[in-house]
């Protein structure tokens, strides 16, 4: 049986990796800058909400 468990970071000016570009890397990706971290996304492609997200639109 698998358990997870929860984990809370303080992750304001940390440096995180989300990999991959789909629907949810981008949920992830905007829950991470909610928490102020420095994002880096690596992935051949992006969501088109993602690629909106990054350019500022």
């Amino acid at each position: 049986m698998n358990v997870l468990y929860p984990i809370f970071l303080k992750l304001k000016d940390k440096p995180v990796i989300v990999v991959g570009g789909g629907k949810v890397a981008y949920r992830k990706v905007k829950s991470l800058l909610d928490a102020g971290a420095k994002i880096t996304v690596v992935s051949p492609e992006l969501d088109q909400d993602l690629r909106d997200l990054v350019e500022g639109d």
